[in-house]
């Protein structure tokens, strides 16, 4: 009787449970996910985020070709028609920077967006979240006896509080 209280006391006391064992009697390691970084709304609303960017891409992509086609063209011109003297060099090179700065920004997002837009489906990514049942927050129960006898236990407003 003493073996078998200390065992079942050992095994009653939750506050030194120990390592949990597989059936090979090898510890279980458990994953761990901090759901406070990674939580399924602000997953969410990064994936919006990217397709809502990815729509943007034939946007972006025709703004690059216009500062590579136009207006990169048109600084080159200017430098290839004009005197060196005539030209306000500090002025000159400062927009070009300028234009350039904002041509990098272009054609990052562009980069990532062509990148990104190359390697995912978003029309299957979108139908498999409208098909997945559990995120219609609707749960079927497996045993319908079970099920009945669980939806009984649960608290609903009765027709005669409605009426109050």
């Amino acid at each position: 009787m003493a073996k078998v209280k200390a065992q079942l006391g050992e095994h009653f006391d939750w506050s030194d449970r120990g390592e949990i064992l597989n059936d090979q009697g090898e510890q279980l390691k458990m994953p761990t996910v901090d759901l406070e970084h990674y939580s399924a709304p602000q997953v969410f609303a990064a994936l919006c985020y990217v397709i809502e960017a990815l729509n943007q891409r034939a946007t972006v992509n025709s703004l690059l070709d216009v500062y590579d086609q136009f207006i990169l063209q048109d600084y080159l011109h200017t430098v290839e028609l004009t005197d060196a003297h005539q030209l306000d060099s500090a002025a000159f090179i400062e927009s070009l920077q300028k234009m350039r700065q904002e041509r990098r920004k272009v054609k990052d997002l562009s980069v990532l967006l062509n990148a990104i837009g190359d390697n995912i489906d978003q029309t299957t990514i979108l139908k498999q979240l409208l098909g997945h049942q559990s995120l219609h927050n609707q749960y079927h129960y497996r045993n319908h006896q079970l099920g009945d006898q669980l939806l009984k236990m649960i608290d609903s407003p009765d027709v005669e509080d409605e009426e109050d």
